[in-house]
């Protein structure tokens, strides 16, 4: 060391090595020689006088006799005796006074240490200070007292490069570091040595796990810590700012930084290059997802509520979106301003319009909580209900219906918003309170005044009303149907005008009841095929929107679509899985809907076991005040009527007919109660109660709709003398075969074995009853299809099954041609030779050929024992031509 004195201030981010540098300094310097003074500033020290002055005096270094009376010298501003001990020193041996962390360091002992350089210039003494870059003396002079020292320089420590974090891994045993995870940490941690083997200590706990995008589960807790503990010895300032940071997150609008972290511009600017050069951040970004993080978890909650609302209000006068703002009042908790209000209206929308319901859903509950508005709370509870039925139908109805229809009856609803809300509130099944939502939004209107256009109140249980069957003059009903809402409306809708409206409307919330109408408008215009085709499409729309209350609605009506068709399993199946797409289900919409559809199916099963466990389930009273308790009463009818239990089925039939005529829905195409109490008066032996019920069907104008008609018809039939059967029910497989129906078809079918087999045509008769039984396998009937009217009830359910037949060994039928098949087949459904021969343009001996080759094959010796599941598809005309 040279006779002349040296100044070093070493700076650097926090923890990013000073003190390492400043021992490494010292333990150098020791090892040749010199002589070490050492103290270290800190928090707690900063306001005791003189407390970094009397560590280096207490130093084993200083001498002993020297430390008598120094203090109450320098108590009293004389400093200079402590640099006249250290010049002394210094003359026999080189001297190295370092202090750590400058900015800890008391007022007094700056001054004595200030004295100590200036009057030290041609001394054998190195001075090192260390200072954060986040952080400036006590005194702020002492900074620029330095400078002027001509011995005195100011050295910078950068943080640890790609390479030097290369070699801290290569030194540790534990790491096996490839090029990958090293410059993942490299990035992560910024070179702060600190964070790094924060970083390296939860990488071998295997709590972080290194990827390009930074993201992991769960937060590595050496790191979180790590990172606040350098924001702590950072300072206030660095503090805030990084809070303020964490706060406005990705926001473009990085000049809100310092009014959020009330900052003003020059300390702000500090701050950010204290956060850049401790590794945290970088150009205003936090260097990994986890800092950030720990940064928002450190803060208590009211201060990250009062962070949140201020950023809200900064960004708002700023011009920012609504869906920004939104999420920061969402996170500032339970109070808004009317400008919130506004702001969270909006974000609503824009959050609808990419398919987040649930954060639309926060944003209006919290728009609503903060309105002082009443007008404004009424739209936003009806906002609310229609926006929850994306969720779950299950919640939309309370509290939200409730509090909307206080806000009509008391008129604060504005007019806009009375027809979505009497949508609602029929979707719901209350239709009486929606009659009343529409009467006062004609009080609105005006007498005489016609209601706006797009006042669209559309629900399965109004479907005629915009898509009637046919253009049947008023005249001509003969039912009691709800009175149309838009009266002198014209235009009857075909399919064609249906398929066309639904391949230009957009499935949002204010089209979803007329989408779901016009769907079930397929369904009684004998269009099954396209309601499927639709269903299913709407139904894959739903789940790839994440809309799990329409994914419940479209799987609901597709288990009743496979009901209309007959498909049993495909009905349990869809209804299964609209249950399965919410957590909860209570509430008339599901137990109308997919419940009473599991009832159904099971109970066509021949399942009442499940069919038994679904009815057993409690219901509210408030069911049966609704639409839907309708569809559940005949649920449960059926099951008692396949059970055995014919007076408690004719009950439940007779009470739907009641509501459905008090209610305005009697609507045999939606609610077939009169055949349902036909069939149970057929089964006590009451042929004139079933009669009467059935001609009042046949002659309500839903009797068009060909499966109305096809029920109607094989009911009819069992009323009449055997000699008149075949041709009625010839008449019910023509229309049962247009509604797409094969269950019904295989009831149709039996019933007309029956019929034949009692006139003595055994050949047709079993021909009938064998296609029956095949059609009600492939629908998943095991139970018995066919009813069997006026036969004294049995103890228990129904348990009759398919009767046993003789089937051919499927080896035995693999070895069938092609042509013994086609022949096999329709022998088997009854045909003759002579038709068989015609139907498949050969000779009447080809197919005597092919029979006996087939015979011998399946070793049985008459066509009866012709198993009716052959590899060969007949076509439904087929059907037909058996009942001809």
């Amino acid at each position: 060391m040279s006779g002349d004195s040296r100044t070093v201030l070493i700076e650097a981010g926090v923890a990013c090595g000073k003190s390492t540098a400043l021992e490494g300094i010292g333990e150098y310097a020791a090892a040749r020689g010199a002589l070490i003074l050492h103290a270290a500033g800190s928090l707690s020290g900063s306001s005791t006088p003189l407390g970094v002055v009397r560590q280096l005096i207490d130093c084993r270094s200083f001498p002993e006799r020297a430390r008598e009376g120094i203090l109450a010298t320098l108590g009293q501003g004389n400093y200079g005796q402590f640099g006249a001990i250290v010049r002394n020193l210094a003359v026999r041996i080189p001297v190295v006074v370092s202090v750590d962390d400058l900015h800890h360091v008391d007022v007094e002992s700056l001054h004595c240490l200030l004295h100590l350089v200036g009057h030290t210039r041609k001394s054998r003494i190195l001075t090192l200070f260390t200072q954060s870059l986040s952080r400036v003396p006590q005194d702020p002079t002492f900074d620029t007292e330095l400078l002027r020292q001509p011995n005195f320089r100011r050295v910078r420590l950068s943080p640890l490069s790609l390479v030097g974090v290369a070699g801290m891994l290569s030194a540790h045993p534990d790491v096996e570091a490839d090029a990958e995870l090293t410059s993942d940490l490299h990035a992560a941690s910024g070179g702060n040595p600190l964070l790094l083997r924060a970083l390296v200590e939860d990488h071998l706990a295997a709590r972080w796990f290194p990827g390009t995008s930074g993201e992991r589960a769960e937060p590595g807790v050496s790191f979180s810590r790590a990172v606040l503990t350098c924001l702590h010895r950072g300072g206030t300032r660095m503090r805030d700012a990084a809070a303020a940071l964490a706060v406005l997150g990705e926001s473009e609008y990085r000049e809100l930084l310092g009014p959020l972290a009330g900052l003003s511009a020059n300390d702000l600017v500090q701050a950010q290059h204290a956060l850049d050069g401790a590794g945290i951040t970088e150009n205003r970004r936090f260097r990994h997802c986890l800092a950030r993080a720990a940064v928002l978890n450190s803060l208590t909650h009211a201060d990250r509520r009062a962070l949140h609302l201020r950023a809200a209000a900064l960004l708002h006068r700023q011009g920012a979106s609504v869906g920004e703002v939104a999420a920061h009042l969402l996170a500032g908790g339970d109070t808004v301003d009317t400008w919130g209000v506004t702001a969270l209206k909006g974000a609503a929308e824009e959050a609808l319009a990419a398919d987040r319901a649930r954060e639309a859903i926060a944003c209006l509950e919290l728009a609503h909580a903060g309105c002082t508005d009443a007008r404004t709370r009424a739209e936003i509870t009806v906002r609310l209900a229609c926006v929850a039925w994306r969720i779950n139908p299950a919640t939309a109805e309370d509290p939200y219906l409730s509090q909307s229809l206080s806000a009509l009856w008391s008129g604060l609803l504005p007019a806009p918003f009375i027809t979505p809300l009497a949508n609602l509130l029929i979707a719901n099944g209350r239709l009486d309170e929606a009659r009343h939502a529409l009467g006062r939004l004609q009080e609105l209107a005006g007498p005489g005044r016609a209601l706006p256009t797009d006042t669209e109140i559309m629900h399965p249980w109004e479907w005629d009303v915009h898509f009637p069957l046919h253009d049947v003059p008023q005249a001509q009903a003969r039912d009691a149907r709800l009175p149309s809402l838009h009266p002198g409306r014209p235009d009857p809708a075909s399919p064609a005008v249906i398929e066309r409206f639904l391949q230009v409307s957009p499935l949002t919330d204010t089209t979803l009841t007329a989408v779901i109408t016009a769907i079930k408008s397929l369904i009684h215009h004998d269009r099954v095929d396209l309601a499927e085709n639709w269903c299913d499409a709407f139904l894959v729309e739903a789940r790839r929107r994440c809309a799990p209350g329409w994914e419940v609605l479209f799987a609901s009506l597709r288990a009743e679509i496979a009901l209309h068709q007959g498909r049993l399993t495909h009905a349990a199946l869809f209804a299964g899985q609209a249950l399965e797409a919410v957590p909860e289900h209570s509430g008339p919409f599901f137990i109308g809907g997919p419940i009473s559809s599991l009832v159904l199916a099971h109970t066509a099963m021949g399942d009442y076991e499940s069919a038994a466990r679904r009815l057993n389930q409690s219901v509210p009273e408030a069911l049966f005040k609704n639409v839907y308790g309708l569809r559940y009463l005949r649920a449960r009818g059926r099951y008692y009527l396949a059970s055995n239990r014919a007076h408690a089925a004719l009950g439940d039939f007779l009470d739907a007919g009641r509501l459905a005529v008090r209610w305005g829905v009697d609507r045999p195409a939606l609610l077939p109660w009169r055949t349902d109490a036909a069939e149970a008066w057929l089964d006590l032996g009451e042929p004139e109660q079933a009669e009467r019920l059935i001609n009042d069907q046949l002659q309500m104008r839903d009797a068009v709709n060909s499966r109305v008609r096809g029920v109607a018809l094989r009911l009819r039939a069992m009323t009449v003398d055997a000699k008149l059967r075949p041709r009625l029910l010839t008449k019910a497989v023509e229309a049962i075969q247009a509604s797409g129906d094969r269950l019904e078809m295989a009831r149709v079918l039996d019933a007309l074995g029956d019929a034949q087999q009692a006139l003595g045509d055994a050949t047709r008769a079993a021909a009938a009853k064998r296609r029956a039984r095949h059609m009600a396998r492939e629908c998943g009937a095991t139970a018995w299809a066919g009813a069997r009217y006026g036969v004294p009830a049995q103890a228990g359910p129904a348990q009759q099954r398919w009767p046993a037949e003789r089937p051919a060994a499927p080896s035995a039928a693999g070895k069938l041609s092609e042509s013994e098949r086609r022949v096999a087949a329709l022998a088997a459904c009854g045909y003759t030779n002579r038709d068989i021969s015609t139907k498949l343009y050969i000779t009447v001996s080809t197919v005597e050929q092919h029979l006996t080759r087939v015979y011998r094959k399946l070793e049985i010796t008459r066509r009866e024992q012709l198993p009716p599941d052959l590899q060969f598809s007949l076509h439904e005309n087929d059907c037909q031509s058996i009942a001809t």
